[in-house]
């Protein structure tokens, strides 16, 4: 089967829509020998940020010598960015080893599960097979009953939360802070981004021991360069250079520095590899000049957040949003 055809064929099972619950992931994972307890895992939701938290965690990890998986989606330009292991997009190839083993495991069990298990299982396969260090996964949607939950996070994160999809989620902030804290186990070591009350509220309903980086960093200071288009972050007597530009990914930047820390990572590992952290259409520089900037701001605090950047340096009439 051509690629094509076979990414065809996988996209079909999103006709099953969106369907939260564990149920299915669990039996494909038990099926082959529970591949999603292979490894350590660093386990992130949030509204928004996840993925920029995710790939700063990748970047260091693999800067320090780790073999490393990242799952996120959804892609922006071909399936295969979303499974990552040690840098590389999955080839072609092994897609469609994964996903035949998958499918036949489904006939044999007998069920019917949506897109996004079916990518999942393939994934918790894929970094087995390639006998990752660390797993650092991005929920799709939610916590509590996203596919990747089955999975034992050793380290929780969880960016912040705004309203959004709120059909599945719930109605209001506390709500849907109940659903992501999901993603909570007994063993997990606990990154919050955010100092909403009725968030922290929530996420004290699943643990009382808690790491909130707003709160434990609040005297960093930051400057936006808009020459180079990096994040310059002091902490104490540090600068970090993040190749990610804006305020917000400062908050994403602490929330995966503490993780790191909480792993042991070194502070010049740091420093060297978040300057190189690469993560499209995040406020991606395509063209200096003119500049042309990609960003995939797609709710409404994602927009609040690239206002506020054009805010500082440019004026209304030199910006044109296509």
């Amino acid at each position: 089967m051509e690629i094509k055809e076979l990414l065809d064929e996988l996209y079909s099972y999103s006709l099953f829509g969106i369907k939260l619950g564990l149920e299915n992931i669990q039996k494909i994972c038990d099926y082959f020998g529970n591949p999603e307890k292979k490894y350590k895992v660093i386990h992130i939701t949030g509204t928004n940020g996840k993925g920029s938290t995710s790939t700063i965690i990748e970047t260091v990890l693999l800067e320090a010598g780790y073999s490393v998986g990242k799952y996120t989606s959804p892609h922006i330009l071909k399936f295969n960015e979303r499974i990552r292991a040690n840098g590389e997009d999955i080839s072609d190839r092994d897609i469609a080893i994964l996903y035949e083993k998958v499918k036949n495991a489904i006939k044999e069990i007998n069920i019917t599960p949506t897109f996004f298990e079916v990518t999942t299982a393939m994934m918790f396969l894929y970094f087995a097979e390639k006998k990752v260090d660390y797993a650092v996964l991005e929920v799709g949607m939610g916590g509590r009953f996203d596919a990747t939950n089955v999975s034992d996070g050793d380290i929780s994160i969880i960016t912040n939360v705004s309203l959004d999809h709120t059909e599945y989620l719930g109605k209001n902030i506390y709500d849907i802070a109940l659903e992501k804290a999901g993603i909570i186990k007994k063993k997990s070591k606990v990154i919050v981004g955010d100092d909403n009350e009725e968030f922290l509220r929530a996420i004290y309903t699943k643990k009382q021991d808690i790491v909130n980086v707003v709160e434990k960093y609040r005297d960093i200071t930051y400057n936006l360069d808009f020459k180079n288009f990096i994040t310059e972050i002091n902490i104490g007597e540090n600068r970090y250079n993040l190749s990610l530009f804006g305020d917000y990914q400062v908050k994403n930047f602490l929330c995966a520095y503490e993780a790191l820390k909480e792993l042991g990572i070194k502070e010049e590992i740091i420093k060297e590899a978040v300057s190189k952290v690469v993560w499209q259409c995040r406020f991606e520089r395509f063209s200096s000049n003119p500049l042309v900037v990609l960003e995939g701001a797609h709710n409404i605090d994602g927009i609040n957040n690239l206002k506020k950047i054009l805010e500082k340096e440019y004026k209304t009439n030199e910006i044109v949003m296509i």
